[in-house]
């Protein structure tokens, strides 16, 4: 008996992604940490919305909300502090 593949997902529009990539790239290279804190502080607002956060794996608030509170902790305490580093820090 021949086994069959399962159908390809549907196709996503990657666009969006290539521009975030585009953007991350360009603030690491010009130095702009609050493009950083910006993306820390959607990333958290994400998760919270969602109720889910993918952080090596997938952590939902109902099934781990532990460890997906310290995830979402930790994107909106690295946001608070690259904002800080910007506007206070040496330089």
């Amino acid at each position: 008996m021949m086994q069959t593949r399962p159908p390809a997902p549907p196709t996503q529009r990657l666009m969006p992604t290539w521009i975030a990539l585009v953007v991350v790239w360009c603030a690491a290279l010009v130095n702009q940490p609050v493009v950083f804190a910006l993306l820390f502080l959607a990333w958290a607002g994400y998760d919270v919305f969602t109720g889910e956060s993918v952080f090596v794996q997938r952590l939902t608030r109902r099934e781990q909300p532990l460890a997906y509170w310290l995830v979402v902790s930790t994107w909106l305490a690295l946001g608070a502090l690259s904002i800080a580093v910007a506007l206070w820090g040496p330089g």
